[in-house]
């Protein structure tokens, strides 16, 4: 017969406190995340002030950087198994590349499930993000490495990819007309325009210097404190 492990009254307090600060702490990230309020807004004074007199629980909530580390993790794993309702439907793949403060190349994949019983409740697509892929080099073979295990993981059929929709550079198209046009046979890629308009006004903006500097400058005097701006 299996020994049991019995508890204490006050360690049976204990686990249920340790259960509730984690349960409000993995709420308290949902809430941030939907609300579009970054992590490092929990080390805010007053917002902690506000938290401890004003909220239940309200202490219980550590700084950011605990919230990464012991929290952050499993919102989500639970946030990703949800997306599991991806399977089975028709989507669009949208990809956004950028670098971060380290240098690092960086590869947002999102997807926008092509269905109108999906669309928000103010009748607009919503995108999902899949995953965000830290890349030793951007080109075409790391960028669709990237996109098929993605895709794979979340159990989404190649057949069902119907769009890939990415910016205008070159990598990117082919990406797209080597590798990916092959793994989704029914898909199309829909380059973005507004990076090729960015890079027609960069380069009009060009015999206007003068004019920049002069904006710049001017703009730059709303930054400035009255006191400072003030003739002596």
């Amino acid at each position: 017969m299996a020994n049991k492990q019995h508890f204490k009254p006050h360690e049976n307090v204990q686990l249920m406190y340790i259960w509730r600060k984690f349960r409000f702490c993995q709420e308290w990230i949902r809430a941030c995340a939907a609300a579009n309020i970054p992590l490092l807004k929990s080390d805010n004074p007053s917002l902690q002030q506000f938290l401890n007199t004003r909220v239940k629980n309200g202490g219980a909530i550590p700084g950011s950087s605990q919230l990464r580390d012991e929290y952050l993790f499993d919102v989500y794993l639970v946030e990703k198994e949800k997306l599991k309702k991806l399977k089975g439907k028709k989507v669009a793949i949208l990809t956004d590349e950028l670098s971060d403060d380290e240098g690092r190349y960086v590869l947002d994949v999102l997807v926008v499930i092509l269905d109108f019983d999906d669309l928000s409740p103010h009748g607009n697509t919503v995108a999902y993000l899949l995953d965000t892929d830290f890349l030793t080099q951007t080109n075409n073979v790391t960028v669709s490495q990237s996109v098929i295990r993605i895709v794979h993981g979340y159990g989404i059929s190649y057949d069902d990819v119907l769009i890939f929709n990415s910016d205008n550079v070159a990598y990117m198209k082919l990406a797209f007309s080597q590798t990916l046009s092959v793994i989704f046979p029914s898909c199309v890629n829909i380059t973005c325009h507004s990076h090729i308009v960015n890079l027609v006004v960069s380069d009009f903006k060009k015999s206007f210097s003068e004019i920049i500097e002069f904006v710049k400058s001017f703009r730059n005097l709303f930054f400035i404190p009255s006191a400072e701006r003030a003739d002596p």
